[in-house]
């Protein structure tokens, strides 16, 4: 038999059928996958919201909003919004403007990458939240939301949509 004429049945495989709700998720259960989301978040914020409380405050006694939140392509291609803590300075952009205006190693480094090795925008406690990945927990609440998953691929900023192509 000549592989082009090879189908599922001729070769003994069962194909489950798949509903397009199924089919747009690429899960096979995703009641499944959402209950198990579900289920996680709330546990995990149960057990992590002391901290998160902490962090917020101390952040805010940094000078500034506990929490940012960044614009992100989701399924289908629908924006929402990522949250995590808020681990940069106020007018972070004002800053890096200047930063950069006067670092000419610094910019050809942020003009290649969009990121700098020492940011000047990161404050001492968003320093710490991001090498503990403290500042990721808040996207527990868009699990809860249904706009992330527990397991799944890294929602991207729009601007890095073109480099995955379709």
């Amino acid at each position: 038999m000549e592989p082009s004429e090879a189908t599922a049945e001729t070769i003994g495989i069962t194909l489950a059928r798949a509903t397009p709700a199924e089919l747009s998720t690429g899960y096979p259960f995703p009641s499944w996958k959402r209950a198990m989301d579900l289920i996680i978040a709330s546990l995990a914020l149960r057990f992590l919201l002391p901290l998160m409380l902490v962090v917020a405050v101390l952040i805010h006694l940094d000078g500034g909003e506990g929490f940012f939140g960044h614009t992100r392509v989701g399924s289908g291609g629908r924006p929402f919004r990522v949250l995590k803590f808020r681990t940069m300075c106020p007018q972070a952009d004002r800053k890096l403007a200047a930063y950069l205006e006067g670092n000419e190693a610094a910019r050809l480094e942020w003009q290649l990458t969009q990121k700098l090795r020492s940011d000047p925008r990161v404050t001492w406690i968003g320093s710490f939240l991001r090498k503990s990945s403290i500042d990721e927990l808040p996207q527990l609440l868009n699990v809860l939301r249904g706009e992330m998953s527990i397991v799944g691929p890294r929602p991207i900023v729009q601007s890095e949509a073109l480099r995955y192509g379709r």
